[in-house]
């Protein structure tokens, strides 16, 4: 079966930006395919992280059933996202985090 790498969304508070940073993802955490999910239900600091699946998904999130490492995290910022005309946006980039290196393996 081929894999499938996609970039999915975790939004989260600032509290748990550096433990994300240095350690990854635990299993059982929640990415969001579109960044303003994962800002609106994790929080405004929204990592985004390569995930690997056997097979595409169609859905709006995913709880991964595995841990996932930091050197998966492709870069991270911080958003405001409000409503406009009933759709949500994103407002405003607050900051962008550089690119981390591409990981030497998945």
């Amino acid at each position: 079966m081929e894999d499938k790498q996609v970039i999915w969304y975790h939004g989260t508070h600032e509290a748990n930006v550096a433990s994300i940073r240095a350690t990854g993802f635990r299993e059982g955490t929640w990415f969001a395919r579109h960044m303003e999910d994962a800002a609106e239900f994790g929080g405004p600091y929204v990592f985004m992280v390569r995930v690997k699946f056997d097979k595409p998904l169609d859905c709006w999130q995913v709880c991964c059933s595995n841990t996932i490492p930091a050197e998966n995290i492709r870069g991270m910022v911080q958003v405001t996202v409000v409503f406009k005309d009933k759709e949500r946006i994103i407002a405003e980039f607050l900051a962008e985090y550089p690119l981390l290196p591409p990981p030497n393996r998945l």
